[in-house]
């Protein structure tokens, strides 16, 4: 049992890492299109029905609007966070989740709201970069590569990605910002 859990363990940091490589490499793998965002977190709540169900999460979806991104790296950033909010939620607790949006000039502004562990203030900077377990989260599974992951994706839309929480057990809003326009948006050019 316990070499199924850590094969299991071990084969998800695998696939974490890959992910976060293939976000890394590539370049026009995927194009560039408006994409719905209502839909992908339709597709995400879909797709991840049966860990919704087991936690009994509640989630709910402002309405949100359609911009250029690339679709399966939005779906990724979506899941990652709808996930991390179930997992870092006490299994005491029901997980509540708002997705939120507020529109500004040139750009949107996301945020996903949870109920869950919350994060100390020390620990709000660092928990983007690879790896990154906080002593909090040390009780739930995982390999501190998902939030890396979300990072990544969006800046590779020419956006921003931060986390609030008044601390321990107060839970979390991690917002992202995401530019309006296809020019503002997709892979920076690299020099060749």
């Amino acid at each position: 049992d316990v070499i199924w859990q850590e094969t299991n363990r071990f084969n998800q940091i695998i696939d974490d890492l890959l992910a976060y490589a293939r976000l890394s490499s590539s370049r026009g793998e995927e194009a560039l299109s408006m994409v719905d965002l209502n839909q992908v977190a339709r597709r995400v709540q879909a797709r991840n029905s049966f860990a919704i169900a087991q936690s009994q999460a509640r989630i709910q979806v402002a309405d949100l609007p359609a911009l250029p991104a690339y679709a399966s790296r939005m779906e990724q950033l979506f899941q990652n966070l709808i996930l991390n909010a179930i997992k870092f939620t006490p299994p005491e607790r029901q997980p509540e989740i708002r997705i939120g949006i507020k529109e500004e000039k040139d750009s949107f502004i996301f945020s996903v709201t949870d109920n869950g562990i919350g994060i100390e203030k020390e620990s709000q900077k660092q928990i983007f970069g690879l790896f990154q377990r906080l002593p909090a989260a040390e009780a739930y599974e995982g390999n501190g590569l998902g939030l890396s992951i979300c990072k990544k994706i969006v800046e590779q839309h020419n956006g921003k990605i931060w986390v609030k929480s008044e601390g321990k057990d107060k839970g979390a809003t991690f917002s992202f910002s995401l530019p309006k326009e296809a020019e503002g948006n997709g892979e920076r050019k690299r020099e060749e």
